[in-house]
């Protein structure tokens, strides 16, 4: 005599190619989509373009004559069996119907068997008097379909379970079978006319289906089940006012219809909102759907507002936290000063941080320099360092400003800078050399006479000039005390 081994496979129920079978090898061997050539199963052609991606070495099987187990690598989005999430470092042993879901993919455990020695058979027991008969038991409706359902598209069911699959994988298809009325004569042809649905039935297309599902005598669970994404939301935003949108995808990984409402927590959170419709819900989900989150931005965001957006539905609830705060760097500007108020630094803020003695020390100097200026631009001009020509003054005043200016432009601004501040810096100096000139040639014959080219008079002059200057700055701006500028 002889008895059977378990031989593991995994064969795919949620996937690309549904049904496909993967033998599972003895020893250790690795299930992820990328596994760069090590043992195991490449499982990257069967994800589609769900969301919900495994990781590269996502999980790891172990086959021994004791039986098979899985481990989660650590995963981001982790490993399920049978809808449960494997803890880190959790060995889960395996049976025969078991489903593993790896991101959008699920494996259903089978056996196979081989021959193997039979342990002798066990002496024979006693014979005891004959029971009184039990109660006839009702059929079991579970199990195999007597007759496989092959849908238009090619896909056969052969046991209910399958249906389910195909309501997970092609919910469109399947719901075409249901209003052609094709489900609805298999049905009766395998004389299972209490599962046949009524074209009569209220509701749309997507609820008369969602209720055929529930009442297949299915081994799976038949509900839905929710997945959120993000499972957090951090927006950066400048403050002023304004409003933004951002969104938060549901996902239905079940095999049902998702029935969802979406509220706001705490009720004060009011610069956080969704759209009516998703809050008095419920709002129905196939495979997925995006709800659009409404945020106003404040004027004024001195810390972040934190609230949470919670997701109740017939397949579970979730809660996504949602944090609003300014972008990385940019610091609390402070409320504004008089100064800056009133159009930003002025000639008035440079001129009273300068104490009496520093004021009349620059402006004696100052004003000596304009006067030299004038003589060298008279060397040029007439060959003579009493003469002054407006003409040739101005070209270097003009010259010497916009230098001035165009350096200050660099150091504080950008390049672009640079042109406006050259021509504004070359008409300053255009006017302080008509200035100059008409002090030399008005003032100086008035106080001098005919010694008004003498060059240490005029000299003399424009040091009494600048202490007069200084002086009238005295009395219209006052120097700031010690107090004003701390």
């Amino acid at each position: 005599m002889t008895q059977t081994t378990n031989h593991w496979s995994l064969e795919i129920v949620r996937g690309r190619d549904v049904g496909r079978t993967y033998s599972v090898r003895s020893g250790e061997s690795l299930l992820g989509n990328a596994l760069n050539g090590e043992p195991g199963l490449d499982l990257a052609d069967q994800e589609g373009s769900s969301p919900r991606k495994m990781a590269s070495k996502q999980a790891r099987l172990e086959s021994t004559e004791r039986g098979l187990s899985v481990r989660d690598l650590e995963s981001p989005g982790g490993t399920f069996v049978n809808r449960q999430r494997l803890l880190p470092g959790q060995n889960r042993a395996l049976q025969a119907g078991d489903v593993i879901q790896l991101g959008a993919v699920q494996l259903k455990v089978v056996t196979g068997s081989a021959s193997a020695p039979s342990p002798p058979p066990a002496a024979p027991r006693p014979v005891s008097p004959t029971p009184p008969p039990l109660p006839r038991p009702e059929p079991v409706k579970t199990g195999p379909i007597p007759s496989p359902f092959t849908s238009s598209s090619g896909i056969t069911c052969r046991t209910w379970d399958d249906f389910l699959t195909q309501a997970a994988q092609r919910w469109p298809a399947l719901r075409e079978e249901l209003v052609t009325g094709r489900l609805g004569a298999w049905l009766a042809t395998i004389q299972r006319s209490d599962l046949i649905p009524s074209p009569s039935a209220p509701g749309s297309p997507d609820e008369r289906l969602d209720d055929w599902l529930g009442r297949l005598p299915t081994t799976r669970v038949s509900k839905p089940e929710l997945e959120v994404h993000p499972a957090s939301l951090v927006v950066r935003v400048a403050p002023g006012g304004g409003s933004t949108r951002r969104a938060v995808q549901l996902t239905n990984v079940g095999y049902r219809l998702l029935r969802s409402t979406v509220r706001v927590e705490p009720a004060s959170a009011n610069w956080l909102g969704v759209p009516p419709e998703y809050r008095r819900g419920p709002f129905v989900t196939v495979e997925a759907s995006e709800v659009p989150i409404e945020i106003q931005i404040p004027e004024i965001l001195t810390q972040p507002l934190t609230g949470a957006l919670v997701v109740e539905s017939n397949g579970g609830t979730r809660r996504v936290e949602v944090r609003l705060e300014r972008p990385p760097g940019q610091d609390v500007i402070p409320e504004p000063s008089e100064a800056v108020a009133t159009g930003g630094i002025t000639l008035r803020d440079i001129i009273e941080v300068y104490p009496p003695a520093q004021r009349f020390v620059f402006a004696i100097v100052g004003a000596v320099v304009l006067r030299c200026g004038a003589m060298a631009a008279g060397l040029f001009s007439e060959g003579s360092a009493s003469g002054v020509s407006l003409r040739t003054t101005g070209v270097l005043f003009a010259l010497v400003g916009a230098l001035l200016a165009a350096r200050a432009a660099r150091r504080g601004g950008e390049s672009r800078d640079v042109p406006p501040a050259l021509f504004a810096g070359a008409f300053a100096g255009v006017l302080v050399a008509a200035v100059v000139i008409a002090i030399c040639s008005a003032v100086e014959p008035i106080v001098f006479g005919s010694m008004s080219r003498t060059l240490w008079l005029s000299a003399a002059l424009w040091v009494v000039l600048g202490a007069c200057f200084a002086g009238v700055s005295l009395v219209v701006v006052p120097p700031r005390t010690t107090q004003e500028d701390s």
